[in-house]
């Protein structure tokens, strides 16, 4: 299982299976270009419409965290 299927599972309303699916991904290494980012934005879409607020906020700024430091590690110098 993978991000893109709890993507797909979110986008078609199946809510719980999504949530099951895009957790397993958290553990999984990074595939098919996702990064943990993109799978805590849409934990955090999907924990909103299930009515979860304060773990979509947690989701949410989780991606953030991720995608500043992905990002801060793209930039020419700042690699390790």
């Amino acid at each position: 299982m993978n991000a893109g299927l709890g993507a797909i599972l979110f986008r078609a309303g199946d809510l719980d299976e999504a949530h099951k699916v895009l957790n397993e991904a958290l553990d999984l290494p990074t595939q098919d270009g996702n990064s943990p980012a993109s799978v805590h934005y849409f934990l955090a879409m999907n924990e909103h419409h299930r009515g979860h607020s304060d773990n979509a906020k947690s989701h949410l700024q989780k991606a953030n965290e991720v995608a500043d430091a992905e990002l801060l590690s793209s930039l020419p110098g700042t690699a390790d």
